[in-house]
């Protein structure tokens, strides 16, 4: 999805800064970024399986189509912790009432950071995509602490 978004973005303004958000403990692409690597070096496959982070739909591995867009037109990518991603998840849904999964919380995660902040940005936009997220065990918590 990121690189879709930013061959969109950077198609209509290129002067436009696009960014990319990934768990800490799930951030290949980040690691790939700042390596500066020019070509694919399948540096995101998961040598001990996937990571382990609430942020399912970023557990995913950069494939070698997406790499040269991603390492050309995004601008920096982020990393947020698992409770930046929950928390975060937590305000679009009590706030929101959307639907969200974490994955799609990790925008939202980035922005609410003072690092983030510390940048300047006075117009930002964040995709929020994606609802897979496993809200029975969410009842099941509030089942077992409520009935």
């Amino acid at each position: 999805m990121l690189s879709g978004i930013a061959l969109a973005v950077k198609s209509i303004a290129p002067d436009v800064r696009v960014y990319g958000v990934e768990p800490t403990k799930a951030s290949d692409a980040k690691r790939s970024k700042e390596a500066g690597d020019g070509a694919w070096t399948g540096q995101s496959v998961h040598v001990n399986g996937p990571p382990k982070t609430c942020a399912d739909g970023l557990r995913t591995t950069i494939r070698e189509n997406n790499w040269p867009i991603i390492r050309d037109m995004v601008d920096s990518i982020f990393d947020v912790s698992e409770k930046e991603i929950l928390d975060a998840m937590e305000l679009i849904v009590s706030r929101m009432k959307l639907a969200i999964e974490p994955s799609a919380a990790t925008g939202l995660a980035l922005v609410l950071k003072k690092s983030f902040k510390d940048l300047g940005h006075r117009r930002v936009a964040i995709v929020l995509c994606g609802g897979n997220a496993d809200y029975g065990a969410v009842f099941d918590s509030l089942r077992a602490k409520y009935c």
